[in-house]
């Protein structure tokens, strides 16, 4: 045996909105105990409710012996949360997060003499929608996850938040760096939550605009209808990648509004192809031993778009073409 985990690591999740409550409702729901924590007193009532363990302060549920902390408050209370955490555990437990950003996230890790048992995680759901009422343990439920790792990351601390994603969760971990976690999701995420911005901003208040409004101007801006503070700190936390992006799609609408004025041929614009249907794609399984160079070899597979789909206590179990 190389990795000795529990069958379910003892989980405390700081933060009960939307994603973090989702995924205090999701163990719940699975018969696993959960303590839960967050600073809002009606948010830690309806957890409460809701089945979770819910103490009074931060400093009784970090204190609750668990295995496993999931870091899941705003971006911006990151850095503030790991500096209060690192005070109140040993080494033993593993810190991980649910933030849309992860190079700042592990900056805040380190910053805090958390980086050795820090381990980057961002599930890839999520709705317009915020705080705990909006929670859904199905939200969580079979969904991919990128799992952010560097050349130094502890086996046990990262078996264990792939246990809570691969067991737990029954979802699928692509194992990436923090950087490749962050160009990605300012192409699929990032980058559209500026549009959707912009195109609520175009519409303005147009009575007849507002009356027309359907399926593709809904689908379209529905990012950017709620929580505007959330998708200004996340851009902000990943600026330099989204200010790349930001330009080349300005480039590119400029010249699309060039090319209309001027009634020249716009095929270039519209005909550009489509992404690929990742959900579609079928792998068998192959597996990578803990005792390899497991991080290069996950990452490898990760950055071919080929996720970790279980772990055993010599392997891990991933997909493969």
């Amino acid at each position: 045996m190389v990795i000795a985990h529990r069958q379910q690591p003892a989980v405390v999740v700081i933060g009960l909105g939307l994603i973090g409550g989702s995924l205090a409702k999701l163990l719940v729901k699975g018969g696993h105990p959960v303590v839960g924590w967050d600073p809002d007193p009606g948010t830690r009532a309806a957890a409460a409710t809701a089945g979770v363990t819910v103490p009074e302060t931060l400093a009784e549920a970090v204190r609750a012996r668990p295995d496993l902390i999931v870091v899941a408050v705003p971006l911006r209370a990151v850095a503030q949360t790991m500096a209060k955490i690192a005070d109140l555990i040993d080494d033993s437990v593993t810190i991980t997060d649910v933030g849309s950003v992860k190079r700042q996230v592990r900056d805040a890790a380190v910053a805090a003499g958390l980086q050795d048992q820090y381990v980057g995680a961002h599930p890839m759901a999520g709705t317009e929608l915020s705080g705990f009422a909006a929670a859904e343990a199905e939200l969580l439920d079979d969904i991919t996850w990128a799992v952010t790792i560097t050349a130094t990351t502890d086996v046990r601390h990262a078996a264990r938040v792939l246990h809570l994603i691969t067991k737990t969760a029954r979802s699928r971990a692509l194992v990436i760096t923090d950087q490749e976690h962050d160009e990605a999701v300012a192409r699929i995420s990032h980058l559209p939550h500026v549009l959707a911005t912009e195109l609520l901003a175009i519409a303005g208040d147009a009575p007849v605009a507002g009356r027309l409004a359907a399926g593709s101007f809904r689908d379209g801006t529905r990012v950017a209808r709620h929580g505007a503070t959330r998708s200004q700190a996340m851009i902000e936390a990943n600026r330099d990648v989204c200010a790349e992006l930001v330009r080349q799609a300005s480039h590119d609408l400029a010249r699309l509004a060039d090319d209309l004025a001027q009634d020249r041929d716009t095929d270039w614009f519209f005909s550009r192809g489509e992404l690929p249907a990742s959900d579609e794609r079928h792998f068998a399984s192959a597996t990578i031993a803990w005792t390899g160079d497991w991080r290069a070899e996950a990452i490898e597979a990760g950055s071919a778009g080929r996720a970790v789909v279980s772990i055993t206590a010599e392997h891990l179990v991933i997909e493969s073409a």
